[in-house]
């Protein structure tokens, strides 16, 4: 049997047994309880799989977190943790285990939501901030503005959804010594609404974060970068049917600091198209970004990069999901690789997925990643 059959006939294995679990177990997800002690709801309420965020969920963020409902005393802090195993590991790094934790927190200022994400530190990592930022919504145009390190409107935002092992390439891409990836937060304004079956979010911004939302040990680069001018960003979103269509762009000024070299500064812009369809118990993800650097080595060096991912998921029941994904990049070297992803929801409080990672034409083996995050304290 060839290596591609073998590869093969393992993932149908390993989708099959998912799916029996996934019939077997139906637990209630609970998550952070920060604003579902607040207006004594279920966690339920805003999460599917945690910390994935349901239409409920994202609302109620778009929102500025806030509900015209009665609230009660709460614990404005908690903590969420997460281990995660590799079974390959690229060298001389020999750890099959990554550990790290969050303190999330929130507390309301007049019309104004606090929200803190302070990363603990793993793998070596320092701790650091990664989120904070002031949220307010304006009921009467229906915008939320957001002021502080925030994360950018993704189709995929990390934060909101974590669905998955390994970063989406195209959100980690990076470009000759622009070192700002999309998944990064950002430190600035942003304004969001949503009306009908329009969304619209726009943002100026400087990118500062460098890092893991739960920590990791910094890379020697031999240079570091800094904001060379503001960093504009727009997002727009169409619902049409059981579909949704998208455009974006983002765009700025980079200047780059090599050891013992002149100061540089690399002009950059990412646009891309998104789509999404939900029907039933299925849903389809997409989207594809084309980018452009002016100077990406110092010596007016242009380059483009694309990439992009297409990604079919599938809800057995409500808290949990499998799903098939397919990366490509390309800045200027090309990347491809297929995931398989299995999420479940163990206990109330505990959450476990499993992904297995096909690169595909190249000479790394497949790896498998195992993810169990959970929230304290328990609602």
């Amino acid at each position: 049997m060839s290596s591609n059959r073998s590869r093969a006939v393992e993932a149908v294995l390993v989708a099959t047994l998912a799916c029996a679990a996934f019939s077997m177990v139906r637990t209630p997800a609970s998550a952070v309880p920060i604003f579902a002690e607040r207006y004594g709801l279920s966690c339920t309420t805003c999460h599917s799989v945690l910390p994935e965020l349901n239409a409920f969920g994202r609302a109620f963020r778009e929102h500025g977190y806030r509900l015209s409902l009665p609230k009660r005393a709460t614990i404005p802090i908690a903590l969420r943790y997460q281990e995660m195993y590799q079974s390959n590991v690229a060298p001389p790094d020999t750890r099959r285990t990554t550990g790290g934790g969050i303190v999330l927190g929130a507390a309301e200022l007049g019309h104004v939501e606090a929200f803190v994400h302070e990363n603990l530190g793993a793998g070596g990592g320092p701790a650091g901030l990664f989120l904070g930022y002031l949220s307010t919504y304006d009921e009467r145009s229906g915008m939320l503005y957001r002021a502080g390190l925030f994360e950018l409107p993704l189709q995929q935002s990390p934060q909101q959804r974590l669905i998955a092992a390994t970063p989406f390439s195209i959100y980690a891409m990076t470009a000759g010594h622009d070192d700002l990836a999309l998944q990064q937060p950002r430190l600035g304004v942003e304004a969001e609404r949503r009306s009908g079956p329009w969304y619209l979010a726009a943002a100026v911004d400087h990118g500062e974060f460098h890092g893991a939302a739960y920590g990791g040990a910094p890379l020697p680069l031999g240079y570091t970068t800094r904001p060379g001018a503001p960093e504009l960003a727009l997002f727009v979103r169409r619902d049409i049917g059981v579909l949704t269509l998208g455009v974006e762009h983002v765009g700025g000024v980079r200047t780059i600091a090599p050891q013992g070299a002149a100061d540089f500064s690399d002009t950059y812009r990412r646009d891309g198209v998104t789509l999404s369809a939900a029907r039933g118990k299925w849903e389809l993800w997409g989207e594809q970004i084309f980018g452009h650097d002016s100077d990406v080595d110092g010596h007016g060096s242009p380059l483009g990069s694309s990439g992009g991912y297409a990604m079919m998921l599938y809800r057995p029941g409500p808290h949990g999901y499998l799903s098939l994904r397919y990366d490509a990049i390309a800045n200027p070297t090309q990347q491809r690789s297929a995931a398989l992803t299995g999420a479940l929801m163990l206990t109330p409080h505990l959450r476990l997925l499993v992904e297995r990672d096909v690169p595909i034409g190249a000479t790394a083996p497949p790896a498998w990643r195992a993810l169990v995050t959970t929230a304290i304290p328990w609602p």
